[in-house]
């Protein structure tokens, strides 16, 4: 019962502004502190802690501790615990560097004595500790503090230092402690390479792993060499997800030793990612435009561009959002232009295709040297995914045109691509399927810009059933308030075709144009009695 008790006290201790009765809290407290003084253990830190929140609680209503609870219930591991969760809320006027260079400090004096068996006893507090607060916002301000106390004994006494780390890993890494780079770079810079690995290698342990990537994330190069690498190799064979790291820049340093190694590594990963797709996130740094390893990738893949391509399809598989500026794409296509093909199929086999979720900006295609040829056979390949399909939608091939999230396209790719669609309607316009697929994203232009290319196609094509099927607007449309002036530019645009359709053996064209103005007025004037009845204004 004790147990449910306690967690009832730390629920309402906890519960803000739903006790915003001052008078009920206080009748409440006639029966909590006499709960608390003959029931729970000043020495258990896990009823200390609970006390603590109660009256803090109590402090912010102007209920005061009559008991002196706050004294008792403030046992040793406590004040541990009071030093290392010490956080900004209560740096007072202190800036943030004022607050961190402070709480530093607090931490040196407090452990400024302190030998082998002091840090053992802290360990051993701070394991009772961590479980105590494992849903409370303090786990991180006491992982935090763990990782300064640490730190400053290396600043310290590297000789000691060195002890409590091999007693910590040999205790099996209690306190799961999770940036071990910083940790090691202790180490190395205090044994050395070769009893650092020691060291770390030695006892076995939880997340072992994780502190033998922090060995190699940080290992000079002056200290790799072969068998260095073979290890490395065999370390990411072996691990879990959780336990490779995001870095990919470290690998620059291994490059002297063995130039591949970067094609190995994600060769690896890739192969991982083919039983896992979670895997794939491990790729990130790679394809990060602000990575060493992204800057230098064409080099690190050179004769290995089939690796690039694989690791590219798994990780934007897994971050739809990334090479949000298609800067990689974009280097790929320049080495080989036909991964574009694979990109389409990824894109269609993937289930939410046509309507796939993609916010990169293809701007950057258009500016390839060689566009045309990358955008025809492009073309060819959505088509032939469209039609298998039944039904042509063009949706992806719209962002392919920059037609979509708002994003204005550069006046120079605008050029092309007018170019381009001028050379594809001129030549190929009686291929119905094409022309109905190519119009999705003209049907986005400006309609200026789109009235250009409907006259050309009228030009090359005089088949109503072919034009029919083109789409000459967009079919998405809205708005915010009255639509009477969405309605008005459509009247208009349709308007501004009829002069295109002049000559009798496109009359039916014509006809076609100028149901779409009655449609549109008559929508346009039930918008207006709408907008009167409902006086919106």
């Amino acid at each position: 019962m004790q147990k449910e008790a306690l967690g009832v006290l730390k629920s309402y201790s906890n519960s803000g502004y739903y006790l915003s009765q001052k008078e009920i809290v206080a009748k409440d407290a006639e029966i909590v502190i006499p709960f608390i003084r003959n029931t729970l253990d000043q020495d258990n830190f896990s009823h200390c802690l609970i006390v603590q929140d109660y009256l803090a609680m109590l402090d912010l209503r102007n209920i005061p501790d009559m008991d002196r609870l706050s004294e008792n219930f403030r046992n040793g591991i406590y004040g541990i615990y009071e030093l290392l969760s010490f956080d900004y809320s209560d740096a007072g006027d202190m800036d943030f560097r004022e607050f961190e260079k402070f709480k530093k400090q607090k931490i040196k004096d407090y452990t400024s004595k302190f030998g082998l068996d002091d840090y053992l006893r802290l360990i051993q507090q701070c394991i009772e500790i961590l479980p105590c607060i494992s849903d409370s916002p303090e786990t991180y301000e006491v992982k935090t503090g763990i990782l300064q106390t640490i730190l400053a004994l290396a600043e310290r006494d590297g000789a000691l230092y060195v002890q409590v780390i091999q007693e910590y890993l040999k205790l099996g890494n209690p306190l799961a402690i999770q940036q071990t780079a910083i940790i090691v770079d202790k180490l190395l810079k205090t044994r050395g390479a070769k009893q650092t690995l020691n060291i770390v290698e030695e006892p076995e342990y939880p997340d072992k792993r994780q502190w033998l990537f922090g060995y190699y994330l940080i290992l000079s190069p002056e200290d790799i060499n072969p068998e260095t690498i073979a290890n490395l190799y065999e370390l990411y064979r072996n691990a879990e997800c959780g336990e490779l790291p995001y870095d990919y820049d470290y690998l620059l340093n291994y490059t002297a030793q063995d130039s591949t190694v970067v094609v190995n590594v994600t060769n690896i990963i890739v192969e991982k990612a083919e039983t896992d797709d979670f895997f794939g996130h491990r790729l990130n740094s790679l394809f990060n435009p602000f990575s060493e390893a992204n800057k230098q990738i064409l080099d690190l893949f050179e004769s290995h561009q089939g690796s690039l391509e694989r690791a590219y399809m798994v990780y934007i598989k897994v971050n739809r959002h990334a090479d949000y500026n298609g800067a990689t794409l974009g280097r790929i296509l320049s080495v080989n232009p036909d991964f574009m093909l694979e990109y389409i199929d990824r894109v269609y086999d993937d289930e939410c295709a046509p309507n796939y979720e993609d916010t990169r900006d293809y701007a950057f295609l258009w500016q390839h040297n060689d566009c045309n040829t990358i955008m025809s056979r492009a073309i060819e390949r959505f088509l032939q995914h469209e039609k298998w399909r039944g039904y042509i939608f063009g949706s992806y091939l719209e962002r392919l045109f920059c037609v979509h999230g708002n994003k204005e396209c550069p006046l120079e790719a605008v050029a092309k691509q007018d170019e381009f669609l001028a050379a594809i309607i001129h030549e190929q316009a009686q291929k119905s399927d094409l022309m109905a697929l190519i119009f999705k994203p003209i049907s986005h232009f400006a309609p200026e810009r789109r009235k250009r290319f409907i006259g050309l196609f009228l030009e090359n094509n005089k088949s109503y059933e072919d034009f029919e099927r083109l789409a000459l607007e967009p079919n998405t449309w809205g708005g915010a308030g009255s639509m009477v002036p969405m309605y008005q530019a459509r009247v208009e645009y349709w308007e501004s075709l009829l002069p295109l359709c002049n000559t009798a053996d496109i009359l039916q064209h014509k006809l076609y144009i100028e149901r779409h103005v009655q449609s549109n007025r008559k929508m346009m004037e039930a918008e207006k009695k709408c907008d009167f009845m409902e006086d919106r204004f």
